[in-house]
């Protein structure tokens, strides 16, 4: 790829290149020389979810990409400013002490985070959600795809922002392959925020698992 002079337009489209999800392109600032540089055009995984018998899906593991790609967020600052500092989504520890892990918290309604998962076979799962709230009043739903697929959850009033209790949603019907699952925020309760959120559950237990023959 052939370099851009500072403050000048390149005619030249070899300057650019695309691969895969990112967008390639070298740049000269005149005192340090050429860097390349890549821009994400669409949310990749960041810890692809097998979805099987029962499956984990940590709030802090949404994938991989800028804002409007991966995740909005209502400002560009990781609030708790824990894991995945460089993003704008808000992350802290699960336990005020530091310990837990880590949680998603100060959601407000309009944002939103993509979750990629591997669905292994086509099935009604169960949906589980760990959360956290000191009021009620707030909703969110979970979407595949695009689609709407569980419609508004509302939040209880668990007695604090770290008092965890894990509420169950509706089934979720997911065929099987690889799909993009979104947690959007849809309303707030009366503290302006929607919920803490730890993990999502999807359980389709009811589905056989096969396990190897071994010879003894």
């Amino acid at each position: 790829m052939q370099d851009i002079a500072p403050g000048t337009l390149s005619a030249n489209p070899g300057n650019l290149r695309l691969t895969g999800a990112y967008l390639f392109f070298s740049t000269n600032d005149g005192t340090n020389g050429p860097a390349l540089w890549s821009i994400p055009l669409t949310n990749i995984p960041y810890l692809p979810a097998r979805v099987a018998a029962r499956t984990y899906i940590q709030a802090e593991d949404y994938d991989r990409g800028d804002e409007g790609l991966a995740y909005h967020d209502s400002d560009p600052v990781n609030v708790g400013g824990q894991y995945r500092t460089a993003a704008g989504v808000d992350l802290t520890t699960v336990n005020s002490d530091g310990s837990g892990g880590i949680m998603l918290g100060w959601t407000k309604p309009g944002e939103w985070l993509n979750y990629t998962l591997d669905i292994v076979s086509t099935s009604a799962y169960t949906l589980e959600i760990s959360l956290a709230t000191a009021g009620t009043g707030g909703s969110f739903h979970l979407a595949r795809d695009g689609t709407d697929i569980s419609g508004p959850i509302t939040v209880p009033d668990t007695g604090g922002w770290r008092a965890w209790r894990t509420i169950t949603g509706p089934a979720l019907s997911l065929p099987a392959g690889r799909h993009t699952l979104r947690l959007v925020f849809d309303s707030a309760g009366a503290t302006g925020y929607v919920a803490n959120i730890d993990w999502l559950v999807l359980d389709g237990a009811s589905d056989p698992i096969y396990l190897p023959m071994v010879r003894r």
